[in-house]
């Protein structure tokens, strides 16, 4: 069955905070995940109106052509000029690049490249009867693609960061090998592929688990998938690999059955039993490896399972989600100088609905926080530190510092707090990285996730050092 298609974050284990960053889909980007609208950084999407934007343009010359006004709109963005952005858009489409999405723009490329130094290439083509100026910027770690499209009378009708996945810099494709499998656990048809280390007979290896909503094998997120960065990382390193697409991504999941067994952990337990049974994979020496409400549920996996060889979570949240998810939106109306003027409308309905999962008032087909109801009741009660504390395998925690969705003040803390002194639990933090554990510099925002980037080599070689140690 077809995917459905959502916001990206969601992907990442942050329900709907995309939406409120203005955050959509317009080409150019990988396969849906969460809610993946894939390329993260569009301005061409609804979102809620900035009530600081004048929009008027009246202090700035028209664009002659569509080159023009792309180049124009790239120097007010990184000038700061949000107003005068704005008012190159269509009139029609000036709501859905106010002041404040133009800014979560500009701060996601300087996040993930660091600051604008020039534009080093320009390429025009019509596409859906609208001008497309596709145009390369040159931030000050890398290159990023930026594409305008512009109507007939030279407005600005989308822009988007509409990058394409390049393998990262230290997977090595000589070393490794890929093959595609299905996995079909319950009812379900999940694609999946298995990376193996091309020079060895047998090699331990991971599951990869993931977060909170619909994604990918890859967990595509614009231009980066960092799920294969990965597996092909640690593949190139001797590590074998499953990584496959999330039964709410592959199949329609009812609401009242999207609990968090049937969409998460039942797969992964099915995913490891799969695995084991491969003749190029030591059975006794597989790990389950979770990202986000993955790495929540990894203990239990591994408890469950009985056999794994190691946990490992990455961005593992502590505290309940929906207190994640309030953190998250306090964090985005934080961000710049300029705040959507319906953020605090969210919050407060976000407020209501996770006091409804508090007490428990809700039904389990009803919508709270981008989710149905069966999830979180799903979730009641369970306690991923004390889970972790029974059990009776080498874990691992890693965290990255830049991450506003699991923080390190409020649940890496947890992990420390619990294992701190722990034999047989590492716990990494790396202060450069976010939630997908790319690396970037200032404030965290969800369009930075669309910059091309990868997962940092530092992650990959320290958990392939730990699996094999």
């Amino acid at each position: 069955m077809a995917p459905t298609r959502r916001r990206v974050l969601q992907a990442l284990g942050a329900a709907s905070a995309a939406a409120i960053a203005g955050c959509s889909s317009d080409g150019g980007g990988g396969s849906g995940d969460d809610g993946n609208d894939s390329t993260g950084g569009s301005t061409d999407a609804p979102a809620a109106d900035d009530g600081d934007a004048t929009g008027d343009g009246s202090a700035q010359d028209e664009p002659q052509s569509p080159e023009a006004a792309a180049r124009q709109l790239v120097d007010h963005l990184f000038a700061g000029e949000y107003e005068a952005g704005q008012a190159l858009f269509v009139e029609a489409y000036q709501s859905r690049a106010t002041p404040a999405i133009l800014e979560r723009l500009r701060l996601g490329f300087n996040a993930a490249g660091g600051a604008f130094q020039e534009i080093t290439g320009v390429e025009t083509s019509v596409r859906s009867g609208l001008d497309a100026v596709d145009l390369t910027l040159q931030l000050e770690r890398t290159t990023a693609p930026f594409r305008v499209t512009v109507t007939q009378d030279v407005q600005i009708r989308s822009a988007i960061i509409a990058g394409e996945y390049e393998r990262a810099s230290y997977a090595d494709a000589g070393r490794f090998d890929a093959t595609e499998h299905t996995l079909e656990p319950g009812g379900c048809q999940l694609g999946a592929t298995v990376t193996t280390p091309a020079d060895a007979e047998q090699a331990p290896g991971v599951v990869l688990v993931h977060g909170s909503g619909p994604s990918d094998r890859d967990l595509t997120v614009g231009a980066n998938k960092p799920y294969r960065d990965l597996a092909e990382g640690l593949a190139s390193r001797g590590v074998a690999v499953l990584r496959y697409e999330k039964r709410t991504f592959a199949c329609n999941v009812a609401a009242a059955e999207h609990t968090v067994d049937h969409v998460t952990v039942d797969d992964a337990l099915h995913a490891l039993s799969w695995f084991r049974n491969r003749d190029d994979v030591l059975a006794d020496d597989v790990a389950v490896v979770g990202h986000s409400l993955g790495a929540m549920m990894a203990p239990e996996i591994a408890r469950r399972d009985g056999r794994v060889a190691g946990a490992v979570g990455l961005a593992a949240p502590t505290r309940p989600l929906a207190d994640v998810f309030l953190d998250q939106v306090d964090h985005l109306a934080s961000v710049g100088e300029h705040t959507p003027s319906g953020i605090e409308q969210q919050r407060n309905q976000w407020q209501r609905a996770a006091e409804q999962i508090r007490t428990g008032n809700f039904e389990d087909d009803e919508s709270l926080l981008g989710y149905p109801g069966a999830l979180w009741r799903s979730l009641d009660g369970y306690d991923p530190v004390a889970t972790a504390e029974g059990l009776d395998v080498p874990q691992h925690y890693l965290q990255g510092g830049r991450d506003y969705q699991v923080t390190v003040e409020d649940d890496f803390a947890a992990w420390q707090s619990a294992f701190g002194d722990a034999d047989d639990v590492a716990l990494s933090a790396y202060d450069p990285l976010n939630h997908a554990f790319l690396p970037g510099q200032g404030p965290s925002v969800p369009q930075a996730y669309a910059v091309p980037n990868q997962v940092s080599e530092s992650v990959v070689a320290d958990l392939a050092a730990w699996l094999q140690r």
